[in-house]
This record gives C-alpha cells, structure tokens and sequence, in this order.
C-alpha cells in the first residue's frame, strides 16, 4: 500500500506546474491551461491508470465496487477504459456510511492517515440524509489552493488590485475554504467577514471598499437589498467581482443579469462537489463573462478531473454535445481520488477552444441542475433555475420567492376538486383594490382582465389570460404574467420564460397526460425571507404571481453568522 501511495503522490507533484506563482500574466500555468487535447488526454492517462490501482488499494469502498463487478485495476489504462467501471452513487455513499460510521470507508484517509497527515474535514449538506463527512490531508489544501488560484486568475482576478470580501461562516462547506488559501497563495488580501450578521457584511462592503465579493447568487441580492435599506448603492460600491457558487447563477440569463445590474460588477461563478474536492471544479473566465449575450460555458480542468456525461437513466456513457448527467474522476486529491462519482447535474460538454485560449473541457449552458431537484409537474419536467429564470425576467418581482410543490385531489368538473378560473396577465404595478376579491383567490367562475392589464409574449404569440385551477395565493401578492406553454414540436420561442424539458431541446414539450390532471402550485423556498412570489403551472399556462418590490414580504431572520441567508434548502452546495 505504500508504494502505490508514493506512486500516486508523486504523480501528483509532477503534474503541478506553476505551484506557487503565475508564469505568465495571461495564465497560471501555461503549459497545462493551454495543452492540446492529445496532450491533456496523455496526462489523464497516466493519472487514471495510478489512480485506479491507489483506490483499490487505499479506498475499500471501490475495491468491494472493483470486485463485485470483476474488474482488476490493472485491467483500467486508460480513460476509455473508465466505461467499464460501474458509477458510484451518492446513495451507495450514503449506505457505506450507515454501515461503517462515522466516515464511511469511501476516501483513502484512515484513522492513521488521519492522524499523521489530515488537514481538514467537510460535509456534503445533507439535505437528503445524513450528511457524508470527508476528510482531507494537508497536500489537498496545496493543491486546492493551486486548482483555485488558476481558475480565479482565469477570471481575472490579480495581486496589487483586487481585494476579497468573502460572505462566509466558514462552516463545513467546502467552497470558500479553498478559494481563502487561493486568494493567499494569489497575494490576495481577505477582508475577514466570517461571523458577522449581514449588516456587518454590509458596513464592511462600504467601509473596507472591497472589489470581489463571495457568496451565492441569492445572498449577493438579498445583501445588495439590505445595503439600500441602509443608505448605500451597491452599484455605486467597490465591487467589481461577484463571484458565486452553491446555486445556478451565470447559466441562469435572468439571474445573471439582476446580479450583474444590482452591482454594476462582473458575475463570475464555480461549480464542485464535496465528494470531488479539492479542485475548482468548473469555473468562468473573463472572456465568457464579458460575453452577455448567447450561450455560456464553464470550464473545466482536464488535468485534474477527467468528466464525462451519462444518460440518466441508464448511467451509460454519451458523445459531447448530449445532453446527461455530470461524471467526475478526480484526479487531483491524496485524499478522495473518487472515481466515476456521479456528481447528477445536467449539462452538455464540448472539447472545443474557448476565446480566452484554454483549451480544456466546457460545459455548454452551465450546469442546469442536478436530477435530485427536477420536478415533474402535470407530465412536465422542469429545474428549480427555469422558474428562477422565468420569474427573474418579470420587471417588478422581489428578489425572493419559493416553490412548493403541492397537489389537490380531483380536478376540474369532480366532485370535490377545484374549479376552472380565468386570470389576466398582468405586467405589475400596485395590486388593484379589488384583488382579495379577484378570481386569482379562488372564487369560481371566469373573471375579468384588471384594467391596464399587459401582455406578455412567447415567441409570436400573446395572452391575456389563461385557464387555471385556483390556488392559495400569498398575502400581498398580485399576477403579474401568463406565460403559455407551447404545443409540442413548436419551435418558437426566443428570449421568453417558457420552460425546456429535462433532457430535451427547446421546443421539445410534454403535454399532460390528463386534463383532469391534480392541480400543481410550484413556488422557491429562501430562508432569506418569507414567501414573495409564486409561479403556478396549469395544462396550458405558466403563471407569475409577484408581491411588490420593497419590505413588504421580508421579515429576515438572520443566525449569528448569517449562514441562514446563504443557503437554500435542496440545493447541494456547489463549488470547491
């Protein structure tokens, strides 16, 4: 076991170029950043045939996996042969742990490990179990900092300049911690925000003058709307850099442009695992971020993670430029050297140069979602960050909203069940006076359009209301939009909020299977504030309803450091 675990860490520093400063102003690292794709594929190679044979003998979670499915490790040379060994689930994870607690037996940290060389430990967020804990060695910090320190001068962040305001509790999640000894080896300075309430976040903000700030997508606008509460701009703040991880935020247009205009800064983002860690996972540059129009990409690091794309159903492996759910070998960590850990987030890789010069893997669009959050409403499948889209691109809605998934007995015409209504679309504004009154509220029958009700368009059609089944509709809210659906094969659409399919293109639709299908309102949960918007999905339409801009709906109830705000429930923390 020794040798195989010098062999492994020696692989390890021989393909570390540039461990301590840039060697250029444009790379980190040039001759990794821009490799061709043979050479890149070479250098995966050699780390997948050590790794292989490191895990199996380090990590007893893959050698019961290798010998169940018959599989020798010298039998795995290279990344083709990869195809041959079975992905791991997070749920076999979860049941190694249940059987073997408290750390399981899926990392190549033992207790003597442990003892002799740990660094650190992290957990996944356990929003769906127990959470998993992972322990890492101080040469994973090292080579965090180095994966980390690459990806953020790709986005250009530079020493001399920039100064780092990181929005963080330093709890056991694993973004920020990398990206702190990142910023270090950069010769970055931190200013120190850990602990502090959001109005502290907030005085820091306007007295330190920091040009990037850190956190998720929803926390830099629920920050951004505490700061004019108190007086400040954040536009008009130092804020260059937003830089975001632990929800979608770059591949979701409407977001990104909200985040983008609140701050008047340039919207960067990673994307990782605990499970993957340490590596900056996916990352953006300063050539996508200054592309605000058309598809976007995130880069990944061939030389230090080998991804692939699966087919969801089968977990059988897809040609680029699929859609399916995101694999990862992780060829980076003395620690957890995970090999085809299905990290489950949609997405579409390609090979292709990007015009910042790297070279290495893209994933097309971001990635959409994990599998784990995709809703299936009325024959429907949709991401939680499609309604976020379609809600952001409404002017007027509130920074926050949820969605709960809900479902009545019956239906239309049934005994029992609720009974169809009319709605107008409407483009915002004050609630009209009559609104409790409003069909919206559940009375039965067809109603009227609210006088000045606006249209809203999909492709080249428009719509002044819908059918729907009533819903509960939240205390200060009001329709703002009906967006219909569009018939399968329509292949209109353009810049509007409808919502695409979970693998399938765009004018790729389900139609219900029933009209008399439960009646389905979806909404976001943020723990930032209590419920300010909802969207409801019927057979034919998508509807917004939208509570007025201002403090009307936030009653935020922060914890001591401000971790309630950062985070939302069912959503798995992303970045490393």
């Amino acid at each position: 076991m020794g040798d195989i675990r010098e062999e492994w860490l020696a692989i390890l520093q021989r393909y570390r170029s540039a461990p301590g400063a840039p060697d250029s102003e444009r790379w980190w690292a040039r001759s990794l950043d821009t490799a061709s794709q043979d050479e890149l594929r070479a250098v995966q190679d050699e780390k997948v045939r050590v790794a292989v044979g490191y895990a199996y003998e380090t990590i007893p979670f893959y050698r019961r996996r290798f010998d169940a499915a018959g599989i020798r490790p010298g039998e795995v040379r290279s990344v083709e042969d990869l195809r041959h060994v079975p992905v791991a689930t997070k749920q076999e994870m979860a049941a190694d742990l249940a059987e073997h607690p408290p750390w399981g037996t899926y990392t190549a940290v033992d207790d003597a490990t442990w003892r002799s060389r740990g660094w650190q430990t992290f957990a996944t967020s356990g929003t769906t179990g127990q959470p998993r804990l992972f322990r890492y060695t101080r040469l994973d910090r090292e080579l965090w900092a180095w994966s980390d320190a690459r990806a953020m001068w790709a986005m250009g962040f530079r020493p001399g300049r920039d100064v780092a305001l990181l929005a963080f509790g330093y709890g056991p999640h694993v973004w920020l911690w990398g990206v702190h000894y990142a910023l270090n080896l950069m010769g970055v300075p931190i200013v120190t925000a850990g602990g502090l309430d959001s109005g502290g976040r907030a005085r820091l903000v306007d007295m330190c003058r920091p040009t990037i700030l850190a956190c998720t997508p929803s926390y830099a606008l629920y920050l951004a709307s505490l700061m004019r509460d108190m007086g400040l701009d954040p536009a008009a703040s130092s804020v260059r850099y937003l830089f975001c991880a632990g929800e979608p935020g770059f591949s979701v247009p409407a977001t990104r442009r909200r985040l983008e205009r609140t701050w008047g800064a340039e919207l960067h983002e990673f994307y990782g695992c605990t499970e993957a860690a340490p590596s900056a996972g996916g990352y953006t540059c300063d050539a996508m971020a200054a592309t605000k129009e058309g598809p976007v990409g995130t880069h990944l690091m061939d030389d230090v993670q080998y991804w692939e794309v699966v087919d969801p159903v089968t977990l059988e492996p897809v040609p680029d430029g699929s859609r399916g759910l995101s694999v990862v070998t992780n060829l980076v960590s003395e620690a957890s050297p995970q090999i085809r850990f299905l990290a489950g987030d949609f997405t579409t890789l390609t090979r292709e140069r990007c015009d910042c010069g790297r070279t290495h893997t893209r994933a097309m669009g971001g990635f959409l979602g994990r599998a784990d959050d995709m809703l299936n409403v009325r024959g429907i499948t949709l991401f939680p960050s499609s309604v976020e889209d379609a809600i952001r691109r409404v002017p007027g809605a509130s920074d926050e909203f949820a969605i709960v998934v809900s479902t009545r007995a019956g239906g239309p015409g049934r005994a029992g069940g609720p009974d169809p209504l009319r709605a107008a679309a409407r483009r915002g504004g004050a609630p009209p006076r009559d609104a409790a009154a409003h069909p919206v509220q559940g009375q039965a029958g067809p109603g009227p359009p609210h006088a000045g009700a606006g249209r809203l368009r999909w492709g080249g059609a428009t719509s002044t209301g819908a059918t729907l089944t009533p819903v509960d509709q939240p205390r200060g809210a009001h329709l703002v939009g009906s967006v219909p659906l569009p018939p399968p094969g329509d292949a209109r659409g353009g810049e509007s909020p409808c919502l695409p399919v979970a693998g399938g293109s765009r004018d790729d639709y389900r139609q219900p299977s029933s009209a008399d299908a439960p009646a389905v309102r979806i909404n976001r949960f943020c723990r930032s504030r209590p419920l300010s918007a909802c969207l409801v999905l019927s057979a034919t339409s998508v509807l917004l309803e939208v509570a007025p801009q201002g403090r009307c709906a936030r009653q935020a109830r922060e914890s001591s450091d401000a971790n309630a705000a950062q985070h939302r429930p069912n959503r798995r923390a992303r970045g490393a």
